[in-house]
């Protein structure tokens, strides 16, 4: 396949001015120049959001929350490399068998112990407070406190 540049008959498919009559390109124009205004006023407007979600994400951002499972993550990058030096050892010798202990297993089950804990403790603490507001004595009512409407 060769490309030609050819600039003669760059337009000759397409007769511009045969389509459109000078009439017609003015009115176009003409409606153009009268929707410039609100196209700026959309652009001004998308540029404000623009400028609002950098400035809220920038926050966002900046706050760096730390990753709550790094050290599962970790763990697991540890156990990955544990198992590709293993099976590079058994590819090497073939009576090698591997005594591996995954490392996420463990952290994940400590992950777990704690959130259970943690769920555990929310429940003793509503079950407290429905207990005080059950025994706590009513206050006797006002006549000020209720309003007949009189």
């Amino acid at each position: 396949m060769i490309y030609k540049n050819d600039t003669q008959n760059m337009f000759s498919s397409y007769n511009f001015c045969g389509e459109i009559k000078f009439d017609g390109f003015l009115k176009r124009l003409d409606n153009a120049i009268i929707k410039l205004p609100e196209k700026i006023k959309e652009l001004e407007n998308s540029i404000e959001t623009t400028k609002e979600n950098i400035s809220k994400y920038t926050r966002l951002v900046e706050q760096k929350l730390p990753y709550p499972r790094l050290e599962y993550l970790q763990a697991l990058k540890l156990d990955h490399k544990t198992l590709i030096d293993d099976l590079a050892k058994m590819g090497k010798d073939r009576d090698y068998k591997p005594a591996f202990n995954p490392k996420s297993k463990e952290v994940l089950e400590k992950m777990n112990a704690e959130k259970r804990a943690s769920l555990e403790n929310e429940r003793e603490e509503i079950k407290e407070q429905a207990n005080q507001e059950a025994y706590s004595p009513m206050k006797k009512a006002v006549n000020d406190d209720y309003d007949m409407g009189m």
